[in-house]
């Protein structure tokens, strides 16, 4: 296989362990650097999670990330029935936390992989879809789910591999963590460390401003995130983006 210059701080993926759930469907991208997606079947071209012809088969995905250049694959969720988990922050010097953990045992997660920041866990099942990604915190927990209109990287570098189960609570945990989110909101008009979910678009993390003195900065950000995610966007659909992201 070829060397990955690019991923020494990346956990290199086990394709063989990618599981079979996420293999027979043709949703698949490689990423590199912040974690933008790129079509495999395609030379440096971004890939779009609202544009399936960007997307590729597994072998596609593994082809390419094996020819170098790239520091994994992802699969992106559509609303077909299978869901991801993302929990960041919960594993240290390998070991994950046991309230992380508790909360996939509490969802019946059977399928359970280490991020590619090793700091992290992943988890997938199925799920009836969500009308939007959810972000938020379970008892100082960073919890994400997603079912549509996301991608996330896949190591295959697994806690748990049997075959993917029904996440069991997963409706109710989005519901639990939206009314949290609603309750702070109502509370601290200003604040913006717990990330909430929008009809427009699901911003990540590493783009919403803790302050003012933030904003330029994060702005930058956004633009670049948006250059990855919708690179065929419009001015209009642009400038729509920027004025739901101002108004967070």
């Amino acid at each position: 296989m070829t060397s990955h210059k690019s991923d020494k701080t990346y956990l290199l993926p086990n394709l063989n362990n990618i599981p079979i759930e996420l293999k027979k469907h043709n949703q698949w991208v490689v990423w590199k650097g912040e974690k933008i997606p790129y079509n495999p079947k395609a030379v440096n071209s971004k890939a779009s999670v609202n544009h399936e012809n960007t997307w590729a088969t597994f072998e596609q995905a593994k082809t390419a990330y094996e020819e170098g250049g790239w520091s994994g694959v992802g699969f992106v969720l559509i609303g077909d029935g299978v869901a991801g988990v993302d929990l960041d922050s919960c594993v240290i010097d390998g070991i994950p936390k046991p309230e992380a953990m508790q909360i996939l045992v509490n969802l019946g997660a059977e399928y359970i992989e280490f991020s590619p920041s090793k700091t992290g866990l992943r988890a997938f099942g199925f799920a009836e879809n969500l009308n939007s990604g959810v972000r938020g915190e379970l008892n100082g927990q960073s919890v994400e789910l997603y079912t549509s209109g996301r991608y996330l990287t896949v190591t295959g570098r697994t806690i748990k591999n049997q075959p993917f189960s029904n996440l069991q609570g997963f409706a109710d945990l989005a519901k639990k963590i939206r009314s949290k989110f609603t309750e702070e909101t109502n509370i601290h008009a200003c604040v913006h460390s717990v990330p909430s979910v929008n009809k427009l678009m699901d911003f990540p993390v590493s783009v919403i401003p803790i302050g003012i003195s933030q904003r330029n900065q994060k702005l930058f950000q956004l633009a670049r995130w948006v250059k990855g995610t919708e690179p065929n966007a419009s001015r209009n659909r642009q400038h729509e983006i920027v004025k739901e992201w101002h108004s967070r």
